[in-house]
């Protein structure tokens, strides 16, 4: 276990901090969605998703603004790069987000309140294509806790997203998940490396409660 870090309430301060919960959502989330019909494990999923609704408890308690982001798609709104790419891989498109179908939903039943900042992206990042760069400097938020599913893709790209725009970047490694261990570390250790500063759970309790 990583040593607590004496700086964290500075470095979470709550006038300038959000978190930032990725992928609550049927399509990557639930043993129902896509990708668990795929045969995908979603287990570490659950199990994160328990951590990922306790920080959205403790943030509302510290009236720090928690913020879910969803990835939605629709046909006409896929990237031609990515589909070029998957169709050279002799793959079809990914349809696990599709909007008609479900995938962006809510999973669980709508984890964020009435009022709360909801924002959904056609991509990867959290970013892309949605109004949370906009939402948060409204706000004045300059740091980003992040959370979610799954680590080494909508994590990864909204991080790396993120710190281009400015942001700092904290990740709470132990409430994130991939289908994957091996990619879930390496995508940690990545943004470690060079984006992001990882922190675990009890570091956002030390910052915003109390």
């Amino acid at each position: 276990m990583a040593p607590r870090i004496p700086q964290i309430r500075d470095w979470l301060d709550r006038k300038t901090s959000a978190l930032l919960v990725i992928g609550l959502q049927v399509g990557v989330s639930s043993p129902k969605g896509a990708m668990a019909k795929g045969g995908v494990d979603v287990s570490a999923i659950q199990a994160a998703i328990e951590m990922q609704r306790e920080l959205m408890m403790m943030a509302r308690g510290a009236l720090v603004p928690p913020v879910t982001a969803r990835c939605m798609t629709r046909p006409e709104t896929d990237n031609p790069a990515w589909l070029k790419r998957r169709a050279r891989l002799g793959l079809g498109p990914d349809t696990s987000n599709r909007e008609l179908e479900g995938g962006g939903d809510f999973y669980p039943s709508r984890p964020a309140q009435p009022g709360e900042i909801a924002v959904y992206t056609n991509g990867y990042s959290a970013f892309q294509n949605s109004t949370l760069d906009e939402r948060m400097k409204q706000l004045g938020i300059d740091t980003l806790v992040v959370c979610g599913q799954t680590t080494d893709l909508y994590v990864d790209a909204t991080v790396r997203d993120g710190w281009a725009r400015g942001y700092q970047m904290f990740v709470v490694a132990d409430a994130c998940a991939a289908y994957d261990e091996g990619r879930h570390t390496a995508a940690l250790e990545a943004m470690a490396r060079d984006y992001a500063i990882l922190i675990e759970r009890r570091d956002v309790e030390d910052a915003w409660t109390g």
